[in-house]
């Protein structure tokens, strides 16, 4: 009997991550598209029972981590991998609860400044329906402004050759930062940041009018204000927060 629940525990992890195949592009588009969609979609989900919330897009908090979060993690490790070998050390490991603990500063202190410009009380249930919403909003900026953080990584960790910057240099190396297609990356990786924080500016400013139902560009700019520090704040908080405990449990 205990068997057979683990073979059906099995088979809807499998479909559920099957799903997520469909859903997370399917989210991803509809968000970049229409950024306004994250605030009523979730004030449509969050008026039906649990059970049935987040059924045609893919959960906010699960989205942030699959497009947010984990690419970070993937490069961070490939960058401890190659300390690791040119300094002869083992590898620190990085893991999904340490790098998400740095990232969470972003959609946790918008959702709490949200919350002081309402005049409301921050609690759990409160303060969720926020955090979720802006996980929606800062899932697509972490995404696009990876390949500038991807960029930086690679030109300063890998061990290029060291090959004369005349004649055919650009055909020996043309992987190198500094050669035609390296220069073409680094361009193509800025222009996608920086497309990226204009769109985080539109999909915030809208998010937060509709949070505040209130069109004055005052309460919309304080939350601006307190966000950006309070989210830097909480992204120094994480860090050593996860400092802390990775001392203590090594």
């Amino acid at each position: 009997m205990d068997l057979l629940k683990l073979f059906r525990s099995i088979e809807e992890l499998l479909y559920e991550l099957a799903l997520w195949l469909i859903l997370l592009p399917k989210t991803l588009i509809k968000v970049v598209i229409s950024p306004r969609w994250a605030y009523t979609y979730i004030v449509a989900e969050w008026e039906k029972d649990i059970a049935d919330r987040f059924d045609e897009y893919m959960s906010p908090f699960f989205f942030w981590l699959m497009v947010g979060v984990i690419p970070y993690l993937l490069d961070m490790q490939w960058i401890s991998r190659r300390l690791a070998d040119a300094q002869g050390t083992p590898p620190e490991r990085s893991n999904l609860l340490r790098v998400a603990c740095l990232f969470l500063g972003g959609p946790l202190g918008f959702a709490l400044s949200i919350q002081k410009a309402r005049g409301t009380r921050i609690g759990r249930k409160s303060l969720k329906r926020s955090f979720y919403t802006q996980c929606l909003c800062f899932g697509p900026l972490n995404l696009f402004v990876f390949p500038l953080f991807a960029w930086t990584s690679w030109a300063v960790l890998k061990p290029w050759p060291k090959v004369s910057q005349t004649g055919d240099w650009h055909v020996l190396c043309p992987w190198c930062p500094d050669s035609r297609i390296g220069i073409f990356g680094m361009v193509i990786a800025h222009v996608l940041a920086l497309a990226a924080f204009v769109w985080w500016l539109v999909a915030e400013a809208n998010t937060v009018t509709c949070e505040l139902q209130d069109l004055s560009s005052g309460k919309a700019l304080a939350v601006f204000l307190l966000g950006i520090p309070l989210s830097y704040l909480l992204f120094l908080f994480g860090a050593l927060l996860v400092g802390l405990i990775w001392n203590l449990l090594s």
